[in-house]
């Protein structure tokens, strides 16, 4: 306690009370301005509305709770800009072919290769190749029973399709997220054969023909999984069944002691390799040693 008479100490510089009112007022309104922007839901930010964000309160005692709300305004930003680019390439897609489909009308048809037809399928599997390191969408396609589809282009030799696999394309969806294969669909693509006729008739209704060659894709390699499990367990009792007949014969001889009839032999087991020392400290070879060894230096 300070003794009578002594002033009161004054307060450190960066004190409230050392701030001019008008001082006080602004930071007081910026402390519930950046709180009212804080409490509210996160809203898209463009990068230059950030910019201008943060050289406003930097250096401030709110800086960090702009820093969050500027970020989350960004993140908003950006999904909402992807969003919107999908649906711009979509709609640039659907655009690109109906002018393709206009001009198909005043082009003079040409004869239709058996079996194929016009490629109408925005796929990114069906591509052919017509230049060095270039490709484009195929012409015409035709779907092959093993998941394969044989692609030709518009004009030059179709005697000889050119043939590729073709998969499954990526759906991406933010209201529908990733998640595995449930059991149900497993249990139907590796069931038995009138459950995977059911899935494999649906998965052709689709028309989807990248899902139809996955489904049949998966059910080759799970029917070539079976095989090569099998071949194994076969090896595996092969295996077990040599073991038991070598156990069988190891049992006959310490029956008949036939080792102590062979004593004399019992020095040769240093030269199996099981006999010697692995990893052992080996002296280092120098000319000395060498010519202990009878070895030229």
């Amino acid at each position: 306690m300070p003794a009578p008479g002594t002033p009161p100490p004054a307060p450190a510089a960066n004190h409230p009370s050392t701030f001019p009112e008008h001082f006080r007022t602004t930071r007081q309104e910026i402390i519930e301005k950046v709180t009212e922007i804080f409490n509210r839901p996160t809203i898209a930010l463009s990068p230059r509305s950030a910019g201008a964000i943060l050289e406003t309160h930097a250096g401030t005692e709110v800086e960090h709770r702009v820093n969050e709300t500027v970020a989350r305004g960004l993140v908003a930003t950006l999904i909402k800009r992807e969003t919107e680019w999908k649906a711009f390439e979509a709609d640039l897609r659907q655009d690109h072919r109906t002018v393709e489909m206009r001009l198909e009308r005043y082009e003079k048809p040409g004869a239709i290769p058996v079996g194929f037809e016009r490629n109408h399928r925005d796929h990114p599997s069906l591509l052919i190749p017509y230049a060095e390191g270039l490709l484009r969408p195929a012409y015409w396609i035709k779907q092959l029973d093993n998941g394969k589809v044989a692609m030709l282009d518009k004009d030059g030799d179709h005697s000889h399709p050119y043939i590729t696999d073709i998969y499954a394309a990526a759906k991406y969806d933010t209201n529908h997220p990733f998640v595995p294969m449930p059991l149900w669909f497993r249990h139907l693509l590796t069931g038995p054969a009138p459950l995977f006729d059911q899935l494999r008739d649906s998965a052709a209704d689709l028309d989807d023909w990248g899902v139809l060659a996955d489904v049949l894709r998966f059910r080759e390699y799970d029917d070539d999984v079976a095989r090569t499990q099998a071949r194994i367990e076969q090896y595996q009792a092969e295996y077990d069944g040599l073991k038991l007949s070598r156990s069988l014969v190891q049992s006959q001889l310490e029956a008949a002691q036939a080792h102590t009839q062979m004593g004399h032999l019992e020095a040769l087991h240093s030269g199996h390799p099981r006999a010697r020392p692995h990893g052992a400290w080996r002296k280092r070879a120098t000319p000395d040693t060498n010519f202990e060894r009878g070895l030229s230096t």
